[in-house]
């Protein structure tokens, strides 16, 4: 711990860079660490022009805070677009809270958000918090899109966020259409939306403004610890009386639904309808597949 440290509210920007792998695999190592550690500088020198304060950086990340939540927002845009052309790109986190500055360092649950954060977002996207949001004028807010109430793991409540890419076009595809046979058309009361998923004997729930992550790390709730598996591959969630699939991987998830043709889903929504199975990058076909089963009911 250094020898000082301050308590201050302050937006946080954590951005992930994301297609180093790729650029590896297509050139030379010297050129491909040359074009990452000049995308960083890229970065850190758009931090700066926005008044941002750099902190540090581990690996491909860079970790930032802001006095102004409006400089952190555009300093967000303008690295979004800074790099269109290359492979290179970022998935990051936008927060706002009160943290502790030491002298090379910052701590703090606002931190641990912002990471949950950018871990979560697909390359190209920002993703942000209510609280971050709350801070923005209308104006501001108008080019964010509301992305889902997401329950972190830890967390009592779950926190609204909201999306920014860096292109206008959605990535987002849904398959199906939910249809509900219970309850009076006309009512006024919507049924409640139940996912089930079973996992080597275990059961994970998710219904509205609740979800249940799935991926290697440990810090998610449904874990599949198999090398194959991203380390936040996926994400189940019920949204406005929808239960769906979120993928986040680099490997893609393989999804059946009744009797119909399995279907893969790459860094895209999928709507789940009835019940089936769940498979992270490997085809259900596969021996060495990971079934997950799911089951979406509604409670009238």
């Amino acid at each position: 711990m250094s020898i000082w440290e301050e308590k201050r509210e302050v937006s946080i920007l954590l951005a992930d860079v994301t297609g180093s792998t790729s650029l590896y695999d297509k050139t030379s190592n010297s050129e491909a660490l040359a074009q990452i550690q000049n995308y960083l500088g890229q970065i850190r020198r758009i931090v700066s022009s926005e008044g941002g304060n750099f902190i540090h950086s581990k690996g491909d990340d860079v970790l930032c805070t802001f006095k102004e939540p409006l400089g952190a927002i555009n300093a967000a845009r303008a690295i979004l677009t800074k790099n269109q052309r290359s492979n290179l790109t970022i998935h990051a986190g936008l927060h706002h809270g009160e943290i502790i500055k030491t002298e090379d360092d910052i701590y703090g649950d606002c931190v641990n958000v912002c990471a949950r954060l950018a871990s979560l977002a697909n390359p190209g996207e920002v993703l942000l918090s209510q609280l971050f949001v709350d801070q923005l004028s209308k104006p501001q807010q108008g080019s964010l899109r509301v992305l889902d109430d997401i329950k972190f793991k830890g967390k009592d409540e779950a926190i609204r966020v909201y999306s920014m890419q860096a292109e206008s076009t959605s990535q987002h595809t849904e398959v199906g259409v939910l249809t509900f046979v219970s309850g009076d058309i006309g009512s006024g009361v919507e049924p409640e939306v139940i996912v089930e998923l079973t996992y080597k004997g275990q059961v994970y729930s998710s219904s509205e403004s609740s979800s249940v992550t799935i991926g290697r790390s440990d810090e998610n709730d449904l874990v599949v610890a198999q090398p194959w598996v991203s380390r936040q591959h996926a994400t189940i969630s019920v949204m406005r009386n929808k239960a769906q699939l979120v993928d986040r991987s680099s490997g893609g998830t393989y999804i059946t639904m009744g009797k119909n043709p399995e279907l893969p889903a790459l860094r895209e929504t999928v709507l789940l309808i009835g019940s089936g199975t769940i498979s992270p990058t490997l085809s259900t076909s596969s021996r060495k597949a990971e079934i997950i089963q799911f089951k979406v009911t509604s409670i009238a």
